[in-house]
């Protein structure tokens, strides 16, 4: 989401003419009118009454009559004299509001905080106004630097209950640009839900950029998927669904077969988006053993423009392929008869990777089914194939409960990220399907 002039919006909450002006009777005066008990007691128990001290209003009256006259210049070398004389709170809170005018006639925020600064711990300051001032005295510090400054100041803004100005995605923001990425990630997700519950789902979902953005750039692998995994359930953005697939990757240090069923999942959710990544794809399917997967992914590449297939390394690749698809299809059916006749389950995993391999889901799920009862050597990769058929076949659920099966570290995050594809599958279909009145 992109935040403009934060301090702007927050100097149009408050009056630009005049937050306050210096009414008659709070000036000091010199006789004071007689009042009866009743009017005594209610003044004893009425808020603070602003009450200028006799020194200090003819110099705030002359900062006054030149920004009134339109010389804010002359206003500010004024203002020296005027903070000379202050000598009391009341003093304090006019000369504050004198000097926030000057700066924003001037355009010198640096001013303006300087009066905000009088007047914010002031008992005359508004409830109304205090969350805004210090927002903007959050704005003004970001914009200098001064990070810690401005969380401060932003926070206690949001804890009086401010809510306008975007506020969970500045703090986001400011919190990420003082390094704090835990922090950061924590506003954007609030700001997100903010959105989300006032139907602004597209503006929410700008926000998941910045949640990944700020995990990614604080280099903890655990902090990262952490952030994915809040994500990617709430969106199919293609490069957000990119960059949580190449992070764990990244993250975990996955075996050849593994790195397979991670770019499967990439296929899947249509993110193969680089050459390299088509090729790290391509040499762990290997032509010689699921010859139509390394054509069917080639294939994919070009058709999106993703590779060029002039390029000697897919040449190779589509040659190889391209050789052994036609006598590899057609032992598939003696395979299947020697996997159910073989003591292990070994063949029927092989038999039913080379039919996942050719879109024979219903095929390739009654063959792994039977590896596993027949007991194969690595459990965990054959049910997360399982898994993949079962999904690519329509099964969501029982798909899904392969997933969650998995017990080795590797395989099991994995499963996690096939899962929550899942999930999103099943959002999408019932978005789509409308519901009936019986």
């Amino acid at each position: 989401m992109k935040i403009l002039s934060h301090f702007a919006m927050a100097v149009a909450l408050v009056s630009a003419g005049a937050l306050v002006t210096m009414p008659q009777e709070a000036l000091a005066q010199k006789e004071k009118k007689k009042k009866g008990k009743k009017g005594k007691k209610q003044e004893e128990n009425a808020a603070p009454q602003l009450q200028a001290s006799d020194g200090f209003v003819p110099n705030y009256q002359s900062v006054e009559a030149l920004l009134s006259a339109g010389d804010a210049a002359g206003a500010k070398a004024n203002l020296a004299i005027a903070e000379a004389s202050i000598s009391n709170d009341s003093d304090k809170f006019f000369f504050g509001d004198i000097m926030r005018k000057t700066g924003l006639a001037l355009n010198d925020k640096a001013l303006e905080i300087r009066g905000i600064d009088f007047m914010i711990d002031s008992p005359f300051l508004s409830a109304e106004n205090r969350p805004i001032f210090y927002y903007m005295k959050g704005t003004y510090d970001n914009s200098v630097k001064n990070y810690p400054a401005a969380i401060s100041n932003l926070r206690q803004s949001y804890d009086l209950g401010f809510r306008r100005g975007n506020i969970e995605t500045y703090l986001g923001i400011v919190y990420n640009n003082n390094q704090q990425p835990v922090e950061a990630i924590n506003w954007y997700e609030r700001a997100a839900n903010a959105l989300e519950a006032q139907g602004q789902s597209s503006e929410a979902r700008k926000l998941y950029g910045n949640m990944v953005v700020a995990a990614i750039q604080s280099k903890n692998g655990s902090l990262i998927d952490t952030t994915f995994r809040k994500v990617l359930p709430k969106t199919m953005d293609t490069n957000i669904w990119h960059d949580g697939l190449a992070q764990l990757s990244s993250i975990y240090n996955f075996s050849e077969q593994e790195t397979l069923d991670v770019l499967r999942l990439m296929r899947a959710s249509g993110t193969l988006l680089y050459s390299s990544e088509y090729i790290e794809y391509l040499e762990a399917a290997d032509p010689r053993r699921l010859p139509n997967e390394v054509l069917e992914v080639i294939k994919l590449g070009e058709a999106k423009g993703h590779i060029v297939s002039s390029d000697v390394t897919f040449r190779e690749f589509k040659a190889a392929a391209s050789s052994r698809i036609a006598a590899d299809k057609a032992d598939l059916p003696a395979a299947e008869r020697d996997a159910r006749s073989s003591a292990t389950g070994n063949s029927a995993r092989s038999t039913a990777d080379a039919l996942l391999s050719y879109g024979e889901y219903s095929r390739a799920i009654a063959m792994y089914k039977l590896a596993l009862e027949k007991g194969v050597t690595d459990v965990d990769r054959t049910r997360n194939r399982l898994g993949i058929a079962l999904l690519k076949n329509g099964d969501l659920e029982e798909a899904k409960s392969n997933f969650a099966s998995l017990t080795t570290p590797n395989r099991k995050k994995i499963g996690e990220y096939w899962t929550i594809y899942a999930n999103n599958l099943q959002n999408q279909a019932n978005a789509a399907t409308p519901a009936t009145v019986n």
